[in-house]
């Protein structure tokens, strides 16, 4: 019975596993990389892919922290992202 269970797991994982464009994944690292530099505006688009962005696995969490960030960096908008993940739980 784990034999098969198992080898059903092997089998259909790859059908329902979720791969990302690497254009999307290469452009969410360099926004990444911009915002660890203290670019607002990218920290506020890195924020804004993981809280909207279909093409990448939306995380809220990480999308607040990095829309802090952005709005500590003076990002205004950044600050009303943040806000408003904020009055949802987030």
């Amino acid at each position: 019975m784990k034999v098969i269970l198992m080898l059903g797991v092997f089998v259909l994982f790859p059908l329902f596993a979720k791969t990302y464009d690497p254009e999307v994944v290469a452009l969410l690292n360099k926004r990444i990389k911009a915002c660890n530099k203290n670019d607002a505006k990218a920290c506020n688009l890195v924020g804004y892919m993981y809280d909207e962005s279909d093409e990448i696995c939306e995380d809220r969490f990480k999308a607040k922290d990095y829309y802090k960030k952005s709005c500590d960096l003076g990002y205004d908008v950044a600050c009303e992202n943040y806000k408003l993940l904020d009055d949802m739980g987030y």
